[in-house]
Parts: C-alpha cells; structure tokens; sequence
C-alpha cells in the first residue's frame, strides 16, 4: 500500500464505511488517518476492522485512536488480484 493512498474502514462485522488515508505500516500495524472528525467520530480501541485499499484489504484491531489517527495491528491480509481470481473460479456457470 502507498502512503497517502485512499482507504475504507468499517468496524466488523457489519459497520458503515468510513474514508481515510493510509500514513504508514511499520511490521504489523498500519497507520490510518481519516478525512474528516465526523470519519474519526466514535472509533475506539479495541474493534475489529476491516480496512480497504485498491489492491489489499486488511482484517486486524485498532490498537490505539489520538486525534483524526488510529493505529490497527493487522491480523490478516488478502491481496485484492489474487481474490478477484478465486471469486472467478468459484463463480463458474456449470457449479450447481
């Protein structure tokens, strides 16, 4: 993932989505700063997240909120190309 890029986080396993940006991802724990306080608003340690990029989706936890930031250790990650191949497999006509 490319620091700045657009991100999507909702809480799991049913939240709305929330816009925000990537700021970092040092081993496990990626960095996310969202666009608005009304993004930010509520998100607290402790939930379990999904966050969306164009190419990856992250499952993990916030670790810690400061200000407009939240910091989620990663638990798992799917790579988008790589899913989109499976689904297509998995999605062939003759299945049933």
């Amino acid at each position: 993932m490319i620091e700045g890029e657009e991100v999507r986080l909702r809480q799991l396993p049913a939240g709305g989505f929330r816009h925000g940006f990537h700021r970092g991802l040092q081993g496990k724990l990626l960095e996310v700063e969202f666009a608005s306080a009304e993004q930010v608003e509520g998100i607290q340690s402790g939930w379990l997240v999904e966050v969306e990029s164009e190419r990856t989706i992250y499952l993990g936890e916030v670790q810690t909120r400061q200000g407009m930031k939240a910091v989620i250790r990663v638990e798992h990650t799917v790579d988008r190309p790589a899913l989109a191949a499976i689904q297509d497999v998995w999605d062939y006509p003759d299945r049933h």
